[in-house]
Formats: structure tokens, sequence, C-alpha cells
């Protein structure tokens, strides 16, 4: 049960002191984003299938101080390659075999496609929009490689991209079930924060 409520904090100003105060209100800022950090990492995580070091990479976490009361995650970063989503190589058909006395194709019936997993809960799918192939890249990385365009343009390969982690953030939010909206989380949380670090500094 809580004994401290940040709504009073004028109240508690004078109980306590402001320095206390301010010590409280920085480190339930701090434990409180630290907190929403590892909670939307478990929400994407639930719903897209990519690991935590890859979506820590790509954060900026500003903490809080008695000079800037408020912290900050930001997502950064381009679209993570389609390669990081347990991609597999797959036999793909191209279609009927020609009738008797037609040209058949000239690289016949079959090529090797890839398959990937974007979504946790989500089938795996035919990479099909740009039929891809898996391949090692100059920077000695295994990629998902397309051509686009036509004639010797085709010879250029694209790597495959798909969501960034910034737009994960968003697709995540309220879709995983049992895990709270990220606002809601955090408003709670720094309740109960604000909370233990009153008790602690002023039982110092």
């Amino acid at each position: 049960m809580l004994k401290y409520d940040i709504k009073e904090i004028k109240k508690l100003e004078e109980e306590f002191g402001v320095d206390i105060i301010q010590k409280a209100v920085v480190a339930s800022i701090n434990k409180t984003t630290a907190k929403t950090r590892t909670h939307i990492s478990k929400s994407i995580r639930a719903v897209y299938n990519v690991n935590s070091a890859a979506v820590s990479s790509r954060l900026k976490f500003r903490r809080a101080s008695r000079d800037s009361l408020s912290g900050e995650l930001v997502y950064t970063g381009s679209k993570i390659g389609l390669i990081n989503f347990k991609a597999k190589a797959k036999k793909v058909l191209l279609g009927r075999k020609p009738r008797k006395g037609k040209a058949g194709r000239r690289w016949g019936r079959e090529r090797i496609g890839v398959t990937v997993k974007v979504l946790k809960k989500g089938p795996r799918r035919l990479v099909k929009s740009n039929p891809g192939f898996i391949a090692v890249g100059k920077n000695n990385n295994e990629q998902i490689f397309y051509r686009a365009g036509k004639g010797k343009d085709r010879n250029y390969l694209y790597s495959a991209k798909s969501l960034s982690i910034s737009g994960m953030v968003s697709g995540a939010e309220g879709r995983s079930g049992d895990l709270e909206e990220y606002d809601k989380f955090a408003a709670r949380e720094q309740v109960i924060e604000f909370d233990r670090a009153i008790q602690f500094y002023a039982g110092k």
C-alpha cells in the first residue's frame, strides 16, 4: 500500500524538505524510465520476431536530473534486414509445366526463394513482392538480396528490409494482450517508485 502520493508534492516538501523530494522525484523518473524500456522491449518481442539486443541497440536513454526533471526513451535507426527474421531458403515452383510443343522456362520450373517469420504468432511467409535469395554481401554479412529495375539495372542487388525498431514500438503497443499500453504502465510505475524513493531518502 502506498504511503506517499506524488500528487501531494507540496505537502510532502513541507514535511520532508525540498531536497529529499527532489531526490525522490529524480529517482522515481529514472526507475520508471528504465522499467518502461524493459516493458516496451517485452511488448515488441511479444509481437515481432526480434531479439532484445536489436531493440536496445537502437535506443537512446536520457536520464532525469535535478536540472531536467524528465526521462526520455527515443528509438532510432533504419529498417532491419529481413534476414534477421529467421530467414530460410525454400524451393519455389514457378508455374505449371508447359504444354506439349510450348517453350519451357529458360531456367526451369523451380527457383530458390526465401521465407521469413516477422510476427511472433504469425505464419512463415515467402518473400514475394521482391523475390529474394540469401547471399553474403560486401561486408561479409548474410542478407536477403533482390534485383529491381530492367535490363542492366537488374544487375544491381538491393538488401531486403522490414520495419524499423521505432515502427515496431508503435506497432506493438496494445497488441500483446497482457501487457499495458506504455503511458499507463509508466504512470502506474512512477507512483510506486516515488513512494519507495520517499521512504528510502526519508529513512536515511
